[in-house]
């Protein structure tokens, strides 16, 4: 099985700085998903990893090999793209079969390792059918298994679910979690869409303007942004940012807001300065038939959200912010709620947007 790393890889392309300086290593047998919004660098990421352009500055290593002035063919890398390419006149078995014509081996060795790759992403029983009397997502797993009987080191999903329907993308997400399981091999999946990283992935990798914003495994990207960006970019919506006022105190630092219940103390020998707390919408809670619990919250706006929630958008002193709570009937515009929010769900950001007083509580 094959490591990827990458080390301080750069890209330009004249005065557009695509990537910078990014350092990673995406593990064997996991599924590893580049993220971010379009234009933060994903796709030449991607491409550079799989020998489709080369960077500027940096290396790529498979493993303890160097790859990086090799070209796509000699790196023993598969590619799944977001418009899969197959042959609609021919059978399913047949597309597979393909790039196998081009291997040493024989004919049954080949044909016992596209049907293996057919078995893997559930298209066994279909091996004789003609590719143009299945859907998009029978497409895209014509094409995963094309790349599973190749047997390359590292398969690259390149937005394989953008033309797949919402009610099948389920199934297609099962079918990677099983090539994983099956045949162990490393997966970069690239993508914009943060469902589908955080569905999918064991680790994901955000990405901002050429940069890594954040890796790591899911729930502790979201729960622990490192900062405002991905705070921002990861939920739906994402996290609230509030500024709150600091005060140097008895040689400790306190911040008060009217968000707050009480103030609160800053880690030792923090100074002074431009702050923002953050809180995830689901943190907020209400604070049912506590009159002097809390604050007080006007709702300016009420939605449901998929799953049956309710998205509130309250408004405190003039600064608006986002609750999403259980569906509540009766919650109306211009009514005053109760609400609090857990100090424990609270984290703390500087002027520059990073997240700071991470190992601990505010207390």
């Amino acid at each position: 099985m094959v490591t990827v790393r990458c080390e301080k890889l750069t890209r330009r392309f004249g005065e557009v700085l695509a990537v910078n300086e990014v350092s990673l290593e995406i593990p064997a047998r996991q599924i590893t998903c580049i993220l971010g919004p379009s234009g933060c660098g994903k796709t030449t990421l991607m491409r550079i990893l799989a020998g489709l352009d080369r960077p500027t500055a940096g290396r790529v290593w498979f493993s303890d090999r160097d790859v990086t002035d090799l070209p796509a063919r000699r790196r023993d890398v598969g590619m799944v793209f977001q418009n899969p390419v197959v042959y609609p006149n021919l059978s399913v078995l047949d597309n597979v079969l393909l790039p196998l014509k081009t291997l040493r081996g024989s004919d049954r060795e080949a044909e016992k390792r596209a049907s293996a790759g057919l078995e893997i992403v559930g298209l066994g029983s279909r091996a004789k059918d003609k590719v143009e009397t299945l859907g998009a997502t029978d497409h895209q797993k014509v094409a995963v298994a094309r790349e599973v009987a190749r047997n390359t080191k590292v398969l690259i999903f390149d937005e394989p679910l953008t033309n797949i329907s919402l009610d099948e993308r389920a199934e297609f997400e099962r079918s990677i979690r099983e090539l994983v399981r099956e045949t162990g091999q490393t997966i970069v999946y690239v993508t914009h869409d943060q469902t589908e990283a955080m569905t999918l992935s064991d680790c994901i990798v955000v990405m901002n303007e050429g940069r890594i914003a954040q890796r790591g495994a899911p729930r502790e990207v979201y729960a622990s942004p490192d900062n405002e960006f991905v705070g921002w970019f990861l939920g739906n919506p994402g996290m609230n940012f509030i500024a709150v006022k600091p005060i140097a105190r008895h040689e400790r630092t306190w911040i008060e807001s009217p968000f707050l219940d009480a103030p609160l103390a800053l880690p030792d020998k923090m100074q002074p300065q431009a702050l923002k707390i953050g809180f995830r919408p689901e943190s907020v809670r209400l604070c049912d038939g506590a009159q002097n619990a809390g604050f007080s919250a006007r709702v300016v706006r009420k939605s449901l959200t998929v799953g049956g929630r309710m998205l509130l958008l309250l408004e405190r002193d003039g600064i608006t912010f986002k609750a999403k709570i259980g569906r509540r009937d009766g919650v109306r515009a211009g009514e005053e709620l109760r609400i609090e929010i857990p100090r424990e769900r609270l984290l703390l950001f500087d002027g520059g947007g990073a997240r700071i007083s991470a190992a601990q509580p505010l207390s």
